[in-house]
């Protein structure tokens, strides 16, 4: 197999994986939006779920700046930008280690609480 197929398909599955790990913490999100993350979840997460929303960033980031012709004359440039580079970006720098994205939130909310 060739390098550039090696690539290919590790980059895809890269982004395969994020996706379905994505989709699983969402299903969980409702029920532990309160409870703090455990020894376990910061550990998968800073061993797997940091390293592939860092990779996912980057390869949305590669994609809207391929892509960036065609949505500006689409005029959704903005909306490429947000689903491809904001929003994984604040995933993996905001997400506190060990978080789902819905008690991230909630931290979120509850600082913005405590600062007014």
């Amino acid at each position: 197999m060739s390098r550039l197929t090696l690539k290919g398909v590790l980059a895809a599955s890269l982004i395969a994986s994020s996706m379905s790990l994505s989709a699983a913490v969402e299903v969980i999100d409702a029920e532990t939006a309160d409870a703090s993350p455990s020894a376990y979840a910061m550990v998968g997460d800073a061993v797997l779920g940091k390293p592939l929303e860092g990779a996912a960033t980057l390869v949305g980031a590669i994609v809207f700046v391929a892509t960036l012709p065609f949505s500006f004359l689409s005029g959704s440039t903005e909306q490429a930008a947000d689903t491809l580079v904001k929003t994984p970006a604040e995933s993996f720098l905001y997400r506190c280690l060990g978080c789902s994205p819905a008690q991230a939130q909630a931290n979120r909310a509850s600082q913005r609480l405590e600062n007014y």
